[in-house]
């Protein structure tokens, strides 16, 4: 299978939050025990595992 990398643009609209909030999540500790995906930054662009990002979805779909 092939890993696709998503751009913060394309994880905003794949998660159904703003841009900020998925910074709030990177950065701000209060937000760590959420677990979100770290990106990986290839060369001055920051990206984001689709895998992770749909596993991520689903970990949460679960806990509802």
């Amino acid at each position: 299978s092939v890993m696709k990398l998503l751009t913060m643009k394309q994880v905003c609209d794949k998660v159904g939050f703003c841009r900020a909030h998925i910074n709030r999540f990177r950065n701000d500790p209060k937000y760590a025990y959420l677990g979100f995906p770290r990106p990986v930054r290839i060369g001055f662009k920051v990206l984001w595992s689709e895998a992770e990002v749909d596993d991520w979805i689903q970990l949460q779909l679960g806990t509802r």
